[in-house]
């Protein structure tokens, strides 16, 4: 699922919203129609059955422990999604605990079965994903556009990709940049090298096979190395503005930036 926001960088494909069950309540229906025919007999000392009401009150304690999903020991139920006794979690409720509060910034606990605890995808590590802006901008005639796009989330950059899609009628005269915490990469200069094709659907990457000054029928598309590494953010925080610039050179033709997105591998 995509959304977007204007001027920030949307995560995309960002892990699932986990539902924590919510609670329904049951109404209690009588067990038996009452006898109106005749008013019930007033208890009297010495009426009453000690082993009939030792009986009622299991009866009860049984119905509200089955009711409570408890067993008539008392004992928890592992696999009714409610944390119960010395369980350590069941499905999604983990009674609060989060890897964060483990002590480990990234991550997700899992449930075994036996509703124990399994840590093991907790990790200091950022998981990566991608984030993307996906308000348009558009090329001005021999001019520059900016696009910045704030990612929310921290942790150390050790390889990433930069996605542009968009379209210009003459591609041959844009310069394209990206700019993170002072660091300005220079991806692509196809000034004189891309004179055919209007689409630009590319995406640049350090381990990437492609001539960044050089256009295909299409236009600027596929899989690029950049001119410049990507490299050059490794080691700098992921979190912060991220600012594509876009330059034309010449006068006549424009374009528009339609989607741009920063990706951050592990």
């Amino acid at each position: 699922m995509r959304t977007s926001l204007p001027g920030m960088l949307i995560r995309r494909g960002a892990g699932s919203l986990v539902a924590l069950g919510t609670s329904a309540c049951s109404s209690f229906g009588l067990v038996a129609p009452l006898d109106t025919a005749s008013p019930p007999a007033a208890d009297t000392p010495g009426d009453t059955d000690p082993a009939a009401e030792t009986d009622a009150l299991r009866d009860t304690a049984a119905v509200l422990d089955t009711f409570l999903g408890s067993d008539p020991g008392g004992t928890a139920v592992c696999g009714n999604g409610v944390r119960q006794g010395t369980e350590e979690c069941d499905g999604a409720d983990f009674g609060g605990t989060t890897c964060q509060a483990r002590g480990f910034p990234f991550g997700e606990l899992a449930c075994q079965p036996g509703c124990v605890i399994d840590a093991s995808g907790c990790t200091n590590d950022h998981p990566g994903g991608t984030w993307c802006v996906e308000t348009p901008a558009t090329i001005p005639t021999r001019g520059t556009v900016t696009s910045v796009g704030t990612l929310p989330e921290t942790g150390p950059i050790r390889d990433v990709h930069i996605e542009i899609q968009g379209r210009h009628t003459f591609i041959s005269d844009l310069v394209f940049e990206v700019v993170h915490l002072g660091v300005t990469v220079r991806l692509a200069d196809v000034v004189d090298g891309c004179l055919q094709g209007e689409d630009i659907d590319v995406v640049f990457g350090d381990t990437l096979v492609g001539d960044p000054t050089l256009c295909d029928a299409s236009g600027l598309t596929g899989t690029r190395a950049p001119e410049q590494a990507l490299a050059g953010f490794s080691g700098l925080d992921m979190g912060g503005d991220w600012t594509l610039r876009v330059i034309d050179t010449l006068s006549f033709d424009g374009g528009t930036i339609d989607r741009w997105c920063v990706t951050i591998n592990p």
